[in-house]
């Protein structure tokens, strides 16, 4: 499973609340992924030490 689709899971299936992730991989994101973080209010704190994503529910 894509990091993509990781993260929209996580938002919309179980509804995270908060995301942490390395700046480098945020902007390797489809606009369509980072639209729908926007869209439900999903806070995203940038981290240098996590690996991936975390998501806060």
């Amino acid at each position: 499973m894509t990091l993509d689709k990781r993260i929209i899971q996580a938002i919309e299936e179980y509804g995270a609340r908060e995301i942490k992730i390395k700046k480098e991989i945020y902007n390797t994101l489809q606009e369509e992924t980072k639209k729908i973080i926007k869209m439900t209010g999903t806070k995203v704190n940038f981290d240098n030490k996590t690996k991936g994503f975390r998501a806060i529910f």
